[in-house]
């Protein structure tokens, strides 16, 4: 079930990279824009799919838990954050 779902997702970002390599010089910042929050949306939905999997083994499962870096994650968020609510988020850029 997991790879059903996750192969669209694979497809559209690899679709937006081609766009964005094959019009790199002709694309404004907006546009650009767009093309990441779309790959950052499509990157979070995979994620999603896989906690969906993961959720189903959990029984199967032992527990890893491992760290992450706040100086990785936090950009990130914001990153989502900002493309969703462009005028609410202002204030942190």
């Amino acid at each position: 079930m997991s790879h059903d779902l996750k192969a669209p997702l694979n497809s559209a970002f690899n679709f937006t990279e081609l766009i964005k390599m094959e019009t790199e010089q002709s694309l404004n910042a907006d546009i650009r824009q767009h093309l990441t929050g779309l790959q950052s949306a499509l990157a979070h939905m995979k994620e999603m799919v896989e906690g969906i999997s993961l959720y189903f083994k959990a029984d199967k499962l032992e527990l890893q838990p491992k760290n992450i870096s706040t100086e990785k994650e936090i950009p990130r968020i914001f990153n989502q954050l900002r493309y969703y609510y462009p005028d609410h988020l202002k204030r942190y850029s």
